[in-house]
């Protein structure tokens, strides 16, 4: 697991996190935004008064990681929960890189909104499900796609994993319609005007700013992050729902209630959560 395992830090010596610390908390590894109500002038000087004395320490090598699914997998698990639920689950492209855009767009027109093609024929039309939903996870070594729904009373989750599916094949044979694209383009800038609403807080301007300091290298990344999006076409969606998201790679996860194993997908193997 990404947040470590219980006998890993029960492992740990004190040389083991002193060096942790020392290689990677450190002013030259750390990125400082200041926003608000300051002059420039009187943020740099604070600045320089409370961490102008701490050494810099050496810049750590970046490290870099892939990870492949080579078949799909289906796993169940038994929980607190009054209605069966399936996630489904892909390794896709990285923050910023090639097609990470795309997969955003294809996640709101597929699951976003009472318009969205699952939402309108899972819920709405078929009444299969509760809810669905559908989000880009963008990470920076690697990033990973879920689709998830809820079952409604008396549905199961094969019908409505086979029609997710069908709607899966349909946007990576057809793509998306215009008036999708269009949706979704609209959705996207909203998302990004939202959040340049507030100064701070996680999604604020210091936050976001801080963010593209770190991940590209350019504060001032906005205009490019934002020509993503623009630039994509209903080709360039349809071409990353197919290279990104086949059957064949994948994890399904069905979460059903104790003691009913049975509402799982065929062919799931049980797995358990501390």
């Amino acid at each position: 697991m990404t947040i470590g395992a219980a006998e890993d830090i029960r492992a740990m010596q004190l040389e083991d996190v002193q060096s942790f610390f020392r290689t990677y908390y450190h002013p030259s590894n750390a990125s400082l935004a200041i926003g608000g109500d300051i002059e420039a002038e009187r943020a740099f000087d604070l600045a320089e008064q409370y961490f102008g004395e701490l050494p810099g320490g050496r810049r750590p090598a970046r490290i870099t990681a892939a990870a492949e699914l080579t078949r799909e997998s289906r796993l169940v698990l038994e929980d607190r929960v009054e209605m069966p639920r399936v996630y489904m689950a892909w390794h896709s492209p990285a923050m910023f890189g090639e097609g990470d855009a795309d997969m955003d767009l294809a996640a709101d027109l597929l699951a976003n909104g009472k318009t969205s093609r699952l939402y309108r024929i899972l819920v709405y039309e078929q009444r299969l499900a509760l809810d669905v939903s559908a989000y880009q996870s963008s990470r920076e070594l690697g990033s990973f796609f879920l689709l998830a729904a809820t079952a409604a009373p008396g549905r199961s989750l094969t019908d409505i994993t086979a029609l997710i599916d069908t709607e899966l094949q349909l946007l990576a044979d057809k793509g998306p319609s215009a008036r999708e694209m269009e949706r979704a383009a609209a959705q996207a800038e909203a998302h990004f005007m939202y959040r340049l609403q507030t100064v701070g807080g996680f999604g604020g301007k210091s936050d976001q700013l801080n963010a593209y300091n770190v991940f590209t290298g350019s504060p001032a990344f906005f205009s490019e992050d934002l020509a993503r999006y623009r630039g994509a076409t209903a080709d360039s969606v349809r071409a990353a729902v197919a290279r990104y998201l086949p059957f064949d790679r994948r994890v399904l996860l069905s979460v059903v209630p104790r003691g009913q194993v049975a509402l799982a997908l065929p062919g799931s193997e049980p797995v358990s959560a501390s």
